[in-house]
């Protein structure tokens, strides 16, 4: 059983791409590109589920390269973060003559972090914590569930 959502993620980024050089410049073609990129990454989603959960195609192998993928996204977003990182420390710790020997540089604003800065910390730790809640929750009643089934 086939989908169209490989293509319905991967035509609207190369829309995205020609959008960004100025190649094609439409605000309706934008939009309807996200909407069909959003769009696609759902059916995407729902047919992956589908395959799993009701047909039940998903071998081990299938599994198994499920989770190295997830391992492998995992392991390049540590690096990427540390790449950002180690830059930021490089010229932060050490600024050169190109931007004037100072960290910040000149002209740079620099915005207090008691404002929104703050706000969107609070809400990624909020959210991690609330999600993490939900799991346990969710965890807890599925045991307390099935220790009803066994004791029926």
């Amino acid at each position: 059983r086939g989908t169209v959502a490989p293509l319905a993620v991967t035509l609207p980024l190369g829309f995205f791409v020609l959008n960004y050089f100025g190649v094609v410049s439409s605000k309706l073609g934008l939009l309807l590109a996200l909407s069909s990129f959003i769009g696609g990454l759902v059916i995407w989603t729902i047919s992956v589920i589908f395959d799993s959960l009701y047909d039940q195609q998903h071998t081990y192998e299938v599994k198994r390269g499920l989770v190295m993928g997830m391992m492998m996204f995992i392991i390049s977003e540590v690096m990427f973060f540390f790449s950002f990182f180690w830059s930021y420390f490089y010229i932060s710790l050490s600024p050169n003559i190109a931007i004037g020997c100072v960290w910040p540089p000149y002209g740079l604003t620099v915005y207090s972090y008691m404002g929104l800065p703050l706000l969107n910390t609070v809400l990624l730790l909020l959210s991690g914590a609330i999600l993490t809640d939900g799991y346990t929750i969710l965890t807890e009643q599925k045991a307390v569930h099935e220790k009803n089934e066994k004791i029926l």
